[in-house]
């Protein structure tokens, strides 16, 4: 596990220092998988367009979906 560091407005930080240990602990599960998730999305646009230029890389290459379905079968 790492830590990183969130800046905030003063009267959250404040705020936060009150919180009990146990609730900080699970605000911290919370907002992994929140930021997991954020992280995702705003990497899925670029992924998409990796993803695009492979397919099109494929097509000049002259792979075709039929081409692709029979070396998939052969690996069964």
């Amino acid at each position: 596990m790492e830590r990183i560091v969130l800046e905030v407005d003063s009267s959250l930080a404040s705020a936060w220092k009150r919180v009990p240990v146990k609730l900080k602990r699970q605000f911290a599960k919370e907002m992994e998988l929140h930021l997991k998730e954020r992280i995702r999305e705003a990497e899925k646009p670029e992924f998409e367009k990796k993803l695009e230029n492979l397919r099109q890389q494929a097509v000049e290459n002259g792979l075709t979906e039929e081409m692709l379905e029979q070396l998939l079968n052969e690996e069964e």
